[in-house]
C-alpha cells in the first residue's frame, strides 16, 4: 500500500492532511474497513467482476 498523492500536512497552523489517495490497499486492511477522519480514498483491486460484486454485497 502506498500514497499515490497527498498524505502530507497542509501548510499553515493546523493538523489537517492534504487529500490522499492510497493505492494497492490489501483486502481487509484496516484503512479500508474503518472510518478515517480526513480526506482519504482507498483503491482496492479484485481478481474478477464476480469477486467485486460479492464483496460489494457481503463486505467482510
Amino acid at each position: 500500500m502506498c500514497a499515490a498523492t497527498g498524505g502530507g500536512a497542509i501548510d499553515g497552523p493546523s493538523y489537517f492532511l492534504a487529500p490522499t489517495l492510497l493505492v494497492d490497499v490489501p483486502e481487509g486492511a484496516e484503512v479500508a474497513r474503518e472510518e478515517i477522519f480526513g480526506p482519504v480514498v482507498t483503491v482496492e483491486t479484485s481478481p474478477s467482476t464476480s469477486c467485486t460484486i460479492h464483496h460489494t454485497r457481503c463486505p467482510s
